[in-house]
């Protein structure tokens, strides 16, 4: 699984997909509908929490993050999650 988000002024979308080009290509719609300036997807797998069996999504730290230039082109790059986002999931 791999999960996009993106956020533009005063808004923010995210979801979900099977694979990274599907994430890629919802990222990119949203950042272009949106005029976002930034997006991110990251590889995720399902876990099953410890004892509260409640399932959510892992982290692997596999990591792109997306940025839309002046022209609208949008362009890829590897990015290392941070201590901090690895905290937050």
């Amino acid at each position: 699984m791999w999960s996009w988000d993106a956020s533009a002024p005063g808004r923010s979308g995210a979801g979900a997909c099977r694979d990274e080009e599907q994430a890629r290509q919802a990222a990119e719609a949203w950042m272009r509908a949106n005029r976002a300036g930034t997006a991110s997807v990251e590889q995720v797998r399902l876990s099953l929490g410890s004892g509260d069996l409640l399932t959510h999504y892992e982290r692997t730290g596999a990591r792109l993050a997306a940025r839309r230039h002046g022209n609208g082109r949008i362009t890829w790059a590897p990015q290392q999650a941070s201590p901090a986002q690895w905290a937050a999931s």
